[in-house]
């Protein structure tokens, strides 16, 4: 999607939107910064059209041509994290979903799921220096795996909230006594944590698998 803008004072130019709303520049991008004003990108017949754009933003624009740069055809599927127990982690997010029907049609017997968001940001002490490394390219040399892109999940469910809730309040430390879920849930985002990384097969792809988060707890425990 292109949206027309232009710089205070300047001609208009157009900027790609792409579908996350994040703001691609072309290669040239007309700026002005005045004395009384801060650096600010003003869109033309645009939601938001008064909104400033910060030289933090444009700063932080994502720069093409690294790709533009790379050889196509040769990057190889990265590597699953090892299974292992005793990852340390991030909650970067907690989200509640509707249940949804498999794929016979059957209904599973909880109505909501509350999933927690993981990034690895630690190594367990059980996974050796090679397992740390993986090889991004054909024919490229092994460099270290980039842990804290790593991202996974783990759910809970409404039939069980009791392990929820000592999942919240042993692990986390959270106070739960005369609150909702409401104000108790955000309060993780942040937290430390310890989990587990498993394998199983992907029912999509024969042949394929895929790693996910398991025994979820606090970082102490």
């Amino acid at each position: 999607m292109l949206a027309p803008f232009r710089a205070a004072g300047a001609q208009p130019c157009r900027l790609a939107i792409n579908g996350a709303g994040h703001v691609t520049p072309p290669t040239s991008v007309l700026l002005e910064r005045s004395r009384e004003s801060p650096l600010r990108m003003m869109p033309v017949g645009f939601p938001g059209a008064n909104r400033q754009i910060t030289m933090k933003e444009i700063l932080q624009m994502p720069d093409l041509g690294k790709l533009y740069q790379r050889p196509a055809g040769v990057a190889v599927k990265p590597k699953l994290l090892p299974a292992a127990e005793g990852y340390i982690g991030v909650i970067t997010g907690v989200q509640v979903n509707a249940a949804r029907a498999r794929a016979d049609g059957t209904m599973p017997n909880y109505e909501e799921s509350i999933r927690f968001s993981l990034r690895a940001v630690e190594w367990p002490d059980s996974v050796d220096e090679e397992d740390r490394m993986e090889v991004r390219e054909e024919g490229g040399k092994p460099v270290p795996v980039a842990l804290a892109q790593k991202n996974l999940s783990y759910d809970f469910y409404d039939n069980r909230l009791d392990i929820l809730d000592r999942f919240l309040s042993e692990g986390l430390g959270l106070t739960l006594k005369g609150r909702g879920y409401a104000e108790v849930l955000p309060e993780a985002t942040g937290a430390r944590v310890k989990f587990d990384v498993k394998w199983r097969q992907d029912t999509r792809t024969p042949g394929e698998f895929i790693a996910f988060a398991d025994n979820l707890r606090g970082e102490e425990d």
